[in-house]
């Protein structure tokens, strides 16, 4: 038993004399002389069954007359009134299944051992029954069954218990269930419950055998002293007779204190012993006391003892090539020494071991646990044991070493995985800010760790043990050991400092040379950073990897890093070349992700958009096309700060700004008219060619691409800038005199001469023309009659690559012609000829229009010479509606090459 259970139960001794009368706590199961219904002195029935008066003449009652009952060995059974127990027979009868008879009682405590005695028989009916009785409080404490073999005979039913420490009922029942229905008739009888005094002498045997096993161990002569009487009083008690709970008390609880106070000065004196064996300086008069146990301060002696262990420890410093053993200035580096035990009630120590703290105290009643171990030291008599169970939690074992001498040192500790389920913990080695990764330990293995102190200076010792929930099976245990420490001299650290400012030196050359793969964007185009900026910067980098070449000086190492920083934030603060009065700009978005479908799209205003966007909003619609509206003007504010804007279809001046100006945020990216409202985007050259990245200044996060939108988002940030082309629309109708046109701009006048068509409908098969006046809109195709030969030029507001009005879809791309559709071609005469992929793939140029007519049968529409708004129908010979030849006769059938009037229209038939 444990020493926290022992003196639980010591507690619970005292002041309970009165029970040493072993009264039974079921004496008035029968009610003594009471001669009314079982009910009324504590009986019920689980089935509400009546339960008769006393000797009534049938049913469930407790009988005083009765004959023929004998005990097991024969002896007869007959009635004493008074006797303790009483013999009085409760007759029951068991009708159903489950069903049960219970007797409510109090007087039980917890911690204490009873024992029960009875007398259960069969009366008659049914078949040969078991009989069970449990004794129950909050929970079932005990229970036993017995087998009634022979009718009218009383069994004995017997059983001892220890009630719970954490019962808490105050009423408690005495249960008795039958496995047979159908009428069956069993007896009841000589109940007791007292408790058992005579259980508890095994205890203090035991107590008195720890004692025994720890007398000769090295301690405090008083505490000897204290130990030697109790353990003499103790047995003077065993080797007695008179064992009542007095006389067991009374040696008891001052063995147990003289075991307590034995236990924590073998504790102190072996922690003394193992610092003392450990020592190397002078330490006589500590082992003097020690020897003749008059160390009345143990904690002292201990400090003073470790003091000149480290002292003496710190006169041999180490080289590379002789290391010196430095282990003796950490305390307890092979956890054999412990602080005082506390116990816990769930099968370990919470402890420390000496010298080292930790970062948590777990409950008493935890699973998990930090112990003192024997049984897996990795080598020695002892290790260090924390355990995890049913819980991810981190655990930290710490000391401080002070005044260590500058120098390069390694730490090694030893640590072990046991468990038979396969559980795994990770573990690390911490010092100061050196630290190893954390390793998953499968097994035994060393953590070691190299670390240098450029000054005199102390050192956190940190060994962490974490565990993650499911990684096995329910725990995780792990076991420290065998701390090291070595140190190799001043000549190492010299070394590892140069090797440090070098790194150091390292990382700002890295830094530099990855700011100068920017210099692909150099020159003296607009936002390329100008050469001369790039050539200093590329002195300076020289300059300081010739240093980290060739110098052994720690010293000139780490003064060459001031002046590469600097010359970086000089590059890095470099004013782009700006654009000039005019020029326009698209900007393509390059990204990142692999395959993202806006990928080589550039951004695009569109107008129409919500009014908590300005009437417009930008995406990243098409790829670049003079023809869209895709031409931004990048205005210089300060330093590589612009403000971006466009002219939009309505001819105002359209800035990009943040979603501040419409109550949203500064992520949010929304247009504008007034120029206060403009955001600032800081132009920034990558290291990649003719790459960019804008940040937005106001969110200090750059514009990105998420999905179709343009957002602040750091995510696909890299964009092309490249010149914007004006569009330059060709106008050429003079050999044929016809043509077609879709312009991204509008066009005020159209010359003298020259007209244009839209077309909406087919009748009877012959296209209606509807004339437009001018100025031309834009994003419109049109059909074009006369001589006209010009280059338009506007500003490009277009935001897809095709339009379709009516009848017409004009194009601001080369495309292939659809098949069934019809293209503008000059065969015998002008007009518009059906695609048929099968035998050509003709193409439609860019910002012309083709036709969509949807008229079964015709081939072609061809432009007559004496109609104006109708376009002649070429059939494929077969009359529809009304047809006449030039001479007036009707016909019904076409001559190829021949002219006639269809419907009033005159027409050619070449097929």
């Amino acid at each position: 038993m444990k020493l926290k259970h022992l003196l639980a139960l010591a507690g619970l001794l005292i002041g309970t004399g009165s029970l040493q009368a072993q009264t039974n706590l079921l004496s008035g199961w029968d009610g003594g002389t009471n001669t009314n219904s079982p009910s009324e002195f504590g009986w019920t029935s689980s089935a509400n069954r009546t339960l008769q008066k006393r000797n009534n003449g049938g049913g469930i009652r407790m009988m005083t007359t009765y004959s023929g009952y004998k005990l097991e060995n024969g002896t007869a059974y007959t009635y004493s009134e008074g006797s303790e127990p009483s013999s009085v027979i409760f007759w029951v009868r068991y009708n159903t299944s489950g069903e049960s008879f219970t007797y409510t009682f109090q007087g039980l405590e917890a911690g204490h051992i009873y024992k029960f005695s009875g007398l259960l028989g069969w009366h008659n009916n049914s078949n040969t029954p078991t009989m069970t009785v449990e004794v129950k409080g909050t929970n079932s404490i005990a229970k036993t069954s017995k087998t009634i073999s022979a009718k009218q005979t009383l069994y004995a039913a017997n059983m001892g218990f220890t009630v719970p420490a954490d019962e808490t009922a105050t009423d408690f029942q005495l249960i008795f269930t039958c496995n047979q229905t159908g009428d069956c008739m069993e007896a009841i009888s000589a109940l007791s419950l007292v408790e058992d005094f005579d259980a508890y002498l095994p205890t203090l045997q035991g107590k008195l055998d720890e004692a025994n096993a720890i007398k000769e161990a090295k301690m405090d002569a008083t505490v000897a002293a204290n130990l030697t009487t109790a353990i003499s009083d103790a047995q003077g008690v065993i080797d007695g007779s008179d064992h009542t709970l007095a006389t067991i008390n009374a040696v008891l609880i001052p063995l147990t204190s003289a075991i307590d106070a034995a236990n924590a000065s073998i504790e102190a004196y072996a922690r003394l012993k193992v610092v003392m064996d450990n020592a190397i300086g002078d330490f006589s008069a500590v082992n003097n006391n020690y020897e003749a146990g008059s160390v009345s301060d143990i904690d002292a002696a201990i400090a003073a003892v470790r003091a000149a262990t480290k002292a003496e420890a710190m006169k041999t410093l180490g080289t590379e090539a002789a290391p010196a053993d430095w282990t003796k200035v950490i305390a307890n580096p092979g956890f054999e020494e412990y602080e005082t035990l506390v116990r816990d009630t769930k099968g370990g120590h919470q402890n420390n071991p000496a010298g080292w703290s930790n970062s948590k105290t777990w409950s008493d009643d935890a699973w998990n646990y930090a112990v003192k171990s024997t049984d897996n030291a990795t080598e020695g008599s002892s290790s260090f044991k924390v355990r995890f169970n049913w819980a991810a939690d981190t655990y930290t074992l710490s000391q401080t070493v002070t005044a260590l001498p500058r120098g390069k040192y390694k730490m090694t500790v030893d640590v072990k995985n046991y468990n038979a389920n396969g559980s795994k913990c990770n573990a690390k080695l911490s010092i100061n800010d050196f630290e190893t990764e954390s390793t998953t330990i499968t097994g035994a293995t060393t953590l070691e760790k190299v670390f240098t102190l450029s000054e005199q200076s102390a050192i956190n010792i940190n060994l962490t043990a974490i565990y993650s929930l499911g990684n096995g099976s329910s725990e995780g245990i792990l076991y420290w050991d065998n701390v090291t420490l070595t140190h190799y001299g001043e000549e190492a650290i010299e070394a590892a400092e140069l090797a440090e400012a070098k790194e150091q030196l390292q990382a700002k050359l890295t830094a530099a040379n990855g700011a100068l793969a920017t210099a692909e964007n150099a020159g003296n185009a607009a936002f390329q950073i100008p050469a001369s900026a790039v050539a200093a910067f590329q002195t300076a980098i020289a300059t300081a990897q010739a240093i980290y070449n060739e110098s052994t000086d720690k010293a000139a190492v780490t003064a060459a890093i001031a002046p590469l920083e600097e010359a970086i934030s000089t590059y890095q603060a470099t004013e782009i070349n700006a654009p000039t009065d005019g020029q326009l700009f698209n900007i393509i978005l390059k990204a990142t992700e692999k395959g993202w479908e806006h990928d080589n799209k550039a951004m695009t205003y569109l107008a129409g958009a919500r009014e908590n966007q300005g009437g417009y909003n930008i995406q990243y619609k098409e790829e670049a096309n003079a023809n869209l509206a895709q031409a931004f003007t990048f205005t210089k504010v300060s330093g590589n700060n612009y403000k971006l804007s466009q002219i939009d279809a309505d001819g105002n001046v359209r800035y990009m700004t943040t979603g501040k100006v419409y109550g949203g945020n500064d992520i949010q990216i929304r247009t504008s008219t007034n120029a206060d409202d403009a955001m600032l985007v800081t132009v920034i050259p990558t290291a990649l060619e003719g790459v960019w990245n804008l940040l937005n200044v106001a969110a200090n996060q750059y514009i990105g691409s998420q999905d179709a939108g343009v957002y602040t988002v750091d995510r696909n940030k890299n964009f092309k800038i490249v010149k914007a082309q004006k569009p330059s629309i060709a106008i050429n109708t003079t050999a044929a005199g016809w043509g077609t046109v879709i312009l991204p701009f509008a066009f005020d006048e159209l010359p003298a001469g020259v007209k244009a068509y839209t077309c909406a409908a087919v009748e009877y098969a012959t296209l209606t023309l509807e004339e437009a006046t001018a100025p031309l809109e834009a994003n419109k195709p049109y059909i074009i009659e006369g001589a006209w030969e010009a280059t338009l030029e506007g500003d490009a507001q277009g935001t897809a690559l095709t339009y379709t009005v009516g009848l017409l879809t004009g194009t601001y791309t080369e495309m292939k012609a659809i098949n069934g559709t019809y293209i503008m071609q000059k065969h015998d005469t002008v007009g518009f000829y059906q695609v048929d992929t099968e035998n050509a793939q003709p193409k439609v140029p860019a910002n012309r229009a083709y036709l969509a007519a949807p008229s079964a049968g015709v081939k072609a529409f061809v432009l007559g010479e004496d109609t104006a708004l109708a376009i002649q129908s070429v059939f494929d010979g077969l009359v529809k509606g009304e047809a006449y030849d030039l001479a007036g006769r009707k016909v019904s059938h076409f001559q190829k090459g021949g002219a006639y009037i269809v419907n009033g229209k005159k027409v050619i038939v070449n097929k």
